[in-house]
């Protein structure tokens, strides 16, 4: 339900109440979210996502929060003009995200989120959270290769990264 229904607009909030598998066949990335997902400490694995230039990330846009969960064996994949990270676009919360074991190939690479983005009155929080893999840049977007985020667009009245690790790969 939740990866069929999410938007911007949406404040639910969801659980996750047991680790979730795919079975590494190119599934749909979820839309852009602006509620909760708690992963009450459960994992989602195996994650795989290829496309030639395209973007290749789990999430779309998170303006809400996603915390206690662990994402393990992602594997993203795309061409030089296009995004490989957890998601495209954060102007929320991330708290206790893991990414493990993680391989990512693209023109912007990046741990959690290609870009974050957000106004003068938004708040960005990182905290808790890691990324352990591999990311490869390829073509000309060397420059955009980042362990939390690849690039910031836009002001914030707050950019919190507290508490983070970073074992990547380059």
């Amino acid at each position: 339900y939740f990866y069929n229904n999410t938007s911007e607009e949406d404040t639910s909030v969801y659980q996750l109440t047991g680790d979730v598998y795919f079975a590494r066949n190119n599934p749909k990335t979820a839309p852009s979210f602006g509620g909760t997902l708690d992963g009450n400490g459960h994992t989602i694995w195996n994650f795989e996502r290829t496309a030639w230039g395209g973007t290749v990330v789990v999430f779309t846009k998170v303006s809400g929060a996603i915390k206690n969960i662990t994402f393990e064996g992602l594997n993203l994949s795309t061409g030089e003009n296009g995004d490989s990270a957890l998601m495209t676009t954060l102007s929320g919360t991330l708290s206790n995200v893991h990414v493990k074991n993680a391989t990512y190939k693209g023109g912007y690479v990046a741990g959690l989120s290609k870009n974050i983005s957000g106004t003068a009155s938004t708040e960005i929080t990182v905290e808790n959270c890691s990324v352990q893999g591999t990311m490869k840049s390829v073509g000309g977007n060397a420059a955009y290769v980042g362990g939390v985020f690849a690039r910031v667009d836009g002001p914030a009245a707050g950019l919190n990264i507290l508490g983070c690790t970073i074992d990547v790969t380059v």
